[in-house]
Formats: structure tokens, C-alpha cells, sequence
């Protein structure tokens, strides 16, 4: 959170032309124009150029899993809670409630705070922004390179910078996998205590398996069985890992969507079998 509120803060003084000596002044009302704004009128499909209100959806629909991917994983206080110290306690239920709050606040206030503040130096139309050319400076175009705060940064002039981004993105990567890691064995542990989700065939073996846990209440089998699965997908990768990286959030997205669909179609059927008086209760909080 601290690296994302000066990012924003330098994105903002690079705008304004104060990076370094002799920079330019980008300006903060060119980045909302026509033809530099969020919304462009044109899409390209293969070699087919759609303009108007068609290529603005187009556009938006484009990028809808890429941004839908920012926020995956925000449900994770329903999976952590389960291991909260003192649940059983009466304030735990509004502690729980306060977490999430805060949580849904920070995230979207900071992503739409870096969003706006992005859009300032690097506009829309930047071509660094595309995959295909490389950026300058000897920067080889990849993932990280198309990041909008690292084309701002290189294209500001600012030495070191970029590589010390560079390491933050794959901190972020490598903390990323592990919260996911720790989703993954969880929700495989709750699963194994549950006959219904296991095939008959397999139910004694994995069922035990996965119910295993160390001396320290960590399920051990749980975690192991979800380091293999990410190991043979890291070892399967024999396209580019920018191809492979879009394939994965886009499946990761999608699935996501899918997860958030169950949850509240779950709790319409579980707020509509509450009695009256619960109903209220629940509406009141």
C-alpha cells in the first residue's frame, strides 16, 4: 500500500513536470481529451478498424478482464476467518465485518486513485503501451514493461527506478502465488471434510489425505497437493510468458466471476429461508 500512494504521488509530479530538471510539463487536462482519454472510438480486430460506440465497447469489454483481474481475491477474509483467533468471542462477528470493510475501501480507493493518477503522464494512446514495439533506454518489452507507471518513470528519465519497480513486481508476484497457496489448501481442507464433493472411488484415500495436518495445525497434505499443481503448470509453459500470463487471468477472471455468482446466489437462498424477524435483523446490520 505504501509503494501504490507513492507511486500515485510520483505519477502526479511527473505530470506537473517537477521529476527532474528540464522535463517537460505534461499537463493534467490533455490526459482527458478525445483523443488521449480513457475512451478511445476505435478498436482494432485483426486487420479491421471498428470506430464509434461499437469500438468503445469493444475497448471496454477488452480490458474488463484485465481490470476485473486487480480485484481477484478480495473475498479472501471468508477464507482466513475460519482460522481467526477467538471466534467464539461476541465481538468477533463485527470484527469480521469491520476487516472486510476495510479492505473493499482501501483496495478501491487506491486502485481508482492509481488509475486516475496513471493517466496523466502515460495517455492512451502511448505506444509503449502495446506489446509489440520495444521501449526504449534498452528496456525489452515484457509484462512489467507495459506497466503505465514504468513507461511513465523511463520516459520521465529517472535512473534506477525502474529496476527497483522492476524487483517490487516480482515481490508482488511471488506474495501473490503464496496468498494463493494458502486459498488453495484451505478450501481443499474444508472440502475433505465433506462426503458429498468426493467421488466413491476416491473418497477414503484423498478424503484421509487431505485432512492430514502437521504439529502445528498446518494442513501439510493440503499445502502439498496445491505446490504440485502450481509446479506442473510453471513446467507446462512452452508458449511466451506474456501469452501465458493473459491466458492465466483471463481463466483466473472468469472463474472468479463464477465463484462470486455461487456466493450471492447462496445468499439469496439463504436470505430468503431466514424467518421475518431474522430477515430484519440482518437488513438492519
Amino acid at each position: 500500500m505504501l509503494v501504490l500512494c507513492g507511486l500515485i504521488i510520483l505519477m502526479l509530479i511527473i505530470a506537473d513536470g517537477n521529476a527532474r530538471p528540464g522535463q517537460n510539463r505534461i499537463g493534467f487536462s490533455a490526459a482527458w481529451h478525445s483523443t488521449n482519454g480513457p475512451f478511445l472510438n476505435e478498436f482494432q480486430l485483426g486487420t479491421r478498424t471498428i470506430s464509434g460506440p461499437a469500438g468503445q465497447f469493444l475497448l471496454t469489454l477488452n480490458v474488463l478482464s484485465a481490470a476485473l483481474f486487480s480485484y481477484v481475491g478480495m473475498e479472501i477474509v471468508a477464507v482466513a476467518v475460519g482460522e481467526a483467533k477467538y471466534l467464539d468471542q461476541a465481538k468477533s462477528p463485527e470484527s469480521i465485518k469491520v476487516g472486510t470493510r476495510k479492505i473493499y475501501i482501501r483496495v478501491i480507493v487506491l486502485y481508482l486513485a492509481s488509475i486516475t493518477a496513471m493517466s496523466f503522464p502515460v495517455w492512451s494512446t502511448n505506444p509503449n503501451l502495446k506489446r509489440d514495439p520495444r521501449l526504449h533506454d534498452g528496456f525489452e518489452k515484457s509484462e512489467s514493461a507495459t506497466s503505465p507507471f514504468l513507461i511513465a518513470i523511463i520516459e520521465a528519465g529517472i535512473p534506477i527506478l525502474p529496476h527497483i519497480l522492476n524487483a517490487f513486481f516480482v515481490f508482488s508476484g511471488f506474495a501473490s502465488a503464496v496468498n494463493s497457496l494458502y486459498v488453495s489448501s484451505r478450501i481443499l481442507y474444508s472440502l475433505a471434510k465433506r462426503d458429498m464433493v468426493w467421488p466413491k472411488s476416491f473418497q477414503k484415500r484423498l478424503k484421509v489425505t487431505c485432512r492430514m495436518k502437521s504439529l502445528q495445525g498446518i494442513p501439510s497434505a493440503a499445502v502439498g497437493t496445491g505446490w504440485i499443481v502450481a509446479l506442473v503448470s510453471i513446467v507446462g509453459i512452452w508458449q511466451e510468458p506474456s501469452e501465458v500470463f493473459r491466458k492465466f487471468s483471463t481463466n483466473a477472471v472468469v472463474s472468479a466471476q463464477i465463484v462470486n455468482c455461487c456466493i450471492c446466489l447462496s445468499y439469496i437462498r439463504y436470505y430468503r429461508q431466514k424467518p421475518g424477524g431474522a430477515r430484519q435483523a440482518t437488513s438492519e446490520q
